[in-house]
């Protein structure tokens, strides 16, 4: 019978001199990748659609400023997020969408639900086009 290794005798001892973590080059850091801007995930998704990015830009910096406002909400129209949905228009997209359920203040479901509107019914929904 072969005897089992405890945690202390399976760990390598401080003193080894075994380095067991990657080598890294001085002067670098990690860094952690940063997440998409939302200029970046609007033309990301365009490009990913088959629709114009310059157009998609221009009716989210219309209509929600690019959307610098995460929580982007016309309290005169009732809209909200990057692309400005109405609740109705909300609840009929995102399901056909795939995104059931999701809030439109997401930025990124809002982007994919819009570009999903774009690429099967058109520009109607927007003022801005």
């Amino acid at each position: 019978m072969v005897p089992l290794a405890t945690d202390t005798q399976s760990q390598t001892p401080p003193d080894s001199g075994l380095n067991t973590s990657p080598p890294s080059e001085p002067g670098l850091q990690e860094t952690t990748p940063a997440h998409p801007t939302v200029q970046e995930m609007i033309v990301q998704a365009s490009i990913r659609w088959g629709l114009p990015p310059s157009r998609m830009l221009r009716i989210a910096r219309c209509e929600s400023r690019l959307g610098t406002d995460p929580n982007a909400y016309n309290g005169r129209s009732g809209h909200y997020g990057v692309f400005q949905f109405s609740p109705r228009t909300w609840a009929y997209a995102s399901v056909r969408a795939g995104y059931v359920g999701a809030s439109p203040l997401n930025d990124y479901t809002n982007i994919e639900v819009a570009m999903w509107l774009m690429k099967n019914v058109g520009p109607s929904q927007w003022t801005c086009k």
